[in-house]
């Protein structure tokens, strides 16, 4: 998911909606994640907070991050989505 995150996040946005919603892979996303786990793990959300807002750090989180200030902005909003559809399994 951090690959991922890194990936969306260097990419311009033409490019990434050429990549990602042409070939729906967001709901892939969605449906592997829902394979492998049974809950959403904090950690898991938080990459997920990650990729949403192109806000990727090189850690990995196990604890919630901060509130988000005014600053942060959603930049792909298809992941709400794919937690929508964790939350919902």
């Amino acid at each position: 998911l951090k690959v991922l995150g890194y990936f969306l996040k260097h990419l311009g946005h033409k490019r990434k909606v050429e990549i990602m919603h042409t070939h729906s892979l967001f709901t892939l996303l969605g449906e592997r994640l829902m394979l492998h786990t049974n809950t959403v793990t904090v950690t898991t959300y938080n990459t997920l907070y990650e990729i949403l807002t192109e806000q990727v750090c090189t850690q990995v989180v196990h604890k919630p991050h901060p509130e988000p200030d005014s600053t942060v902005k959603i930049q792909n909003p298809m992941i709400l989505k794919v937690v929508a559809t964790l939350l919902k399994n």
